[in-house]
């Protein structure tokens, strides 16, 4: 389906023109100006019936909706869809001039700035050729009204845009008709004035251009009670010298003329939760200070890190009145983006002629900060890979805000406000999901449901993938894809879906490494831990902690780790994702040998094993046979309480992956020392689900003296109630293990 809305709304299905009622006319036109985004049922009664609808209006807008979908045939039921809130046009189904007008533009300012002026002037054609008249002609309610004159002075700034090339390759009898028809349009508006009095100029009628500024000159006195800027001043006095060089560049290095502009793609219609983030972010909008609101968003690879700033920026467009600007940096990909190049394209973006843009980029960066200078703008630059790179493109006002994404967190960027963006929460992951296949699915399987997002680490990218291959097969039970989901080496493998690959993400936050910072990752993730310390890191690694240090650093950088918190013991703990350690444990197994990833895991048991050791040599009862005399009688100090607490489900996990993997014995070490204080600490089940395992692994290692060991722990399990009576050291309630003996 194909709507056209720059001019009276025309809708064509196949090629066939399809004739609707000026009301469905109007409903449809609403809900393609906010394509993709929810329009609410008031907002639908404003535009279609204005500030007094009937009382039954409300119920003839559902009316409305349903003779659309019939007119529009099987398209109908898929190009409308209904929210709670409202109705939401699905851009997938349908074209949109305004949308093809806008890649058209930004593709002809992209060949203007790399010289191909030719090209531009075809492809502002092009776009300037879509409009039929005045834009959404069948609206007259307030966002009708907002929305034309936005896309009319887009209109102008295109018109003005291709004059500008134009006027630069010697077109100057086509400027002079352009400009005379939009000087007439906008009377009080000094760009085309300026372009028309330089073409008049060049084309040896200096006497026109004069009367062109005098006849402006005058009308800013009579209706405004001001005087044109200084710069159009400027340049009367240069015309009336005879000293103006042919051309627009004079205009734009010293007028300073604005076009107002919004380069950034469109928003995402089911943008669902991230309020604390939003409200985090735009509060940085509204602090006044002496330089601009920078704020990074950073995260996990798929974390919706681009979701969130782009609808923040639509969002926020009201308080950025000059414009938007947008640029991806590709800074996750192998050929990240130069700041020259960036920057020759927002200049050009700007207006500046691509003949006046100079060759180097701190000349570039210079002369975007003096067009930018004082204006309330918006530049998002997505994917950023490092400061060098974002560095060149800050402007030197306070009044602009700046919105970056990057997989790390910017930290060397001063004055910035980082926002790490974790994975949503599983109410929002849920809705996610539901805003892809319906409620009803979810209803029928909500335990099925729940795998699915549990198997998706709640990650956003993942749980899309995940929807959008359900949405694809309706009558597909979302039991079969969470069994396929459950399955930790292929479960990366389940998540694509057209030009969403998760494992392709990830991977590129992985090129970026070195060979030793790949096996740092590797071997992280085949730890499988939750989250991970320096010593842990270290002891893994087998490097000094200067070099761990280095290689965690860049991890986070690239997004494969986060730094998590710092824990009740003081120590910083760093995190992996679980479908980031499943790419781990995949690239482990195709590029590591198994006695590696063995000597990795048997480094880190024997590193824990000492310091548990250290913390636990001065509680009461180690399971370890000796004489009950001889007990130490002292309690372990406050930092050791402290880790031991930080590190339990770390050491019960590698406890039971030492018993897994076959290091039996070093297995037993470690839970000998582990065991005393998850009982005294009332941690009763894991102390006897780790002796289970380990001497479960014994038995079947055929090492006796082992097992033999693990039993004597086990027995001494159950009498640690009559031990602690005894002794009167375990400060447990009587009758606390009574009945959970292990066999």
């Amino acid at each position: 389906m194909t709507l056209s809305v720059l001019g009276s709304l025309e809708i064509y299905i196949g090629g066939r023109k399809i004739a609707l009622t000026p009301q469905r006319r109007a409903l449809l036109a609403t809900l393609a100006i906010e394509a993709n985004h929810v329009v609410s049922i008031d907002r639908l009664l404003d535009e279609i019936w204005g500030e007094a609808p009937s009382q039954t209006a409300a119920g003839r807008v559902r009316t409305l909706v349903s003779d659309v979908r019939m007119a529009l045939g099987a398209v109908g039921p898929k190009v409308i869809v209904t929210r709670n809130s409202g109705y939401l046009l699905d851009l997938e189904h349908t074209e949109l001039d305004v949308t093809a007008f806008t890649a058209l533009t930004q593709e002809a300012n992209l060949a203007h700035s790399q010289g191909r002026a030719e090209a531009a002037i075809e492809l502002f054609d092009e776009a300037l050729d879509l409009w039929r008249g005045e834009p959404l002609a069948d609206l007259r309610g307030p966002l009708g009204i907002s929305e034309t004159q936005r896309l009319l002075g887009v209109r102008r700034a295109a018109i003005e845009a291709r004059a500008e090339i134009k006027l630069a390759r010697g077109q100057h009898v086509d400027v002079i008709a352009e400009m005379t028809s939009l000087a007439g349009e906008y009377p009080l508006s000094e760009r085309p004035h300026a372009l028309l009095m330089h073409a008049l100029h060049a084309c040896g009628r200096p006497a026109e251009a004069l009367r062109t500024y005098r006849d402006l000159h005058s009308r800013f006195v009579a209706e405004l009670g001001i005087e044109p800027s200084l710069q159009l001043r400027e340049l009367h006095q240069k015309l009336l010298a005879d000293d103006l060089v042919p051309g627009p560049a004079e205009w734009h290095r010293g007028a300073r003329l604005w076009r107002r502009l919004c380069l950034l793609p469109p928003d995402i219609g089911d943008f669902i939760g991230r309020s604390a983030e939003i409200k985090s972010i735009t509060a940085a909008w509204k602090k006044r200070a002496s330089s601009p609101a920078i704020v990074a968003i950073s995260g996990f690879p798929g974390v919706g890190k681009t979701t969130l700033a782009l609808h923040v920026a639509h969002q926020s467009r009201s308080r950025f009145a000059d414009g938007q600007l947008y640029a991806h940096l590709h800074g996750a990909s192998a050929a990240p983006r130069e700041p020259a190049e960036v920057l020759a394209e927002m200049l050009s973006s700007l207006g500046v002629d691509g003949a006046h843009i100079p060759d180097g980029a701190e000349e570039r960066a210079a002369l975007f900060r003096d067009r930018i200078a004082d204006r309330e703008v918006l530049i998002v630059l997505d994917d950023a890979r490092d400061e060098a790179q974002v560095e060149p493109l800050l402007p030197g006002t306070p009044n602009c805000g700046i919105l970056i994404t990057s997989r790390g967190p910017l930290s060397g960027l001063p004055g910035t406000q980082r926002v790490a963006l974790e994975v949503p929460s599983e109410d929002e992951a849920c809705d996610l999901l539901r805003s892809a296949i319906g409620q009803e699915r979810i209803s029928r399987e909500p335990q099925a449901a729940r795998e699915i997002l549990q198997r998706c680490g709640r990650l956003p990218l993942a749980v899309r993938i995940a929807g959008a291959r359900l949405a694809a097969r309706p009558s597909w039970p979302l039991r079969q894809l969470a069994a396929r989901l459950s399955d930790d080496s292929t479960r990366l493998d389940e998540l694509v879906a057209r030009r969403m690959d998760l494992r392709a993400s990830i991977q590129l936050s992985y090129d970026m490494l070195s060979a030793a910072d790949r096996r740092a990752f590797r071997l992280i993730g085949v730890a499988s831990l939750d989250t991970l310390t320096d010593w842990s890191i270290t002891a893994l690694l087998g490097v000094p902690a200067r070099e761990a240090d280095r290689s965690v650093e860049t991890l986070v950088a690239v997004g494969l780790m986060t730094a998590h918190d710092i824990d009740a013991a003081g120590q910083p703990r760093y995190q992996c994702h679980n479908l980031i350690r499943d790419f781990a444990i995949d690239v482990a197994d195709e590029t590591a040998s198994q006695q590696e990833l063995r000597e990795a895991m048997a480094r880190l048991v024997l590193a824990a094993t000492a310091r548990v050791r250290a913390a636990t040599s001065a509680m009461p009862l180690p399971l370890i046979p000796m004489d009950l005399d001889a007990m130490p009688r002292t309690e372990p100090s406050r930092a050791d309480r402290s880790w031991l607490g930080a590190e339990r489900a770390n050491l019960t996990a590698l406890v039971l992956s030492a018993a897994r993997t076959g290091n039996v014995r070093a297995a037993a070490d470690l839970v000998a020392w582990t065991a005393p204080f998850l009982l005294a600490s009332g941690h009763y089940n894991e102390a006897t689900h780790m002796l289970d395992a380990v001497h479960l692994a014994a038995t079947h290692a055929g090492d006796s003296a082992t097992g033999t060991r693990m039993g004597l722990l086990r027995l001494q399990r159950v009498e640690d109630e009559r031990v602690a009576a005894g002794a009167g050291r375990m400060h447990v309630k009587s009758g606390t293990h009574r009945g959970s003996e292990v066999g």
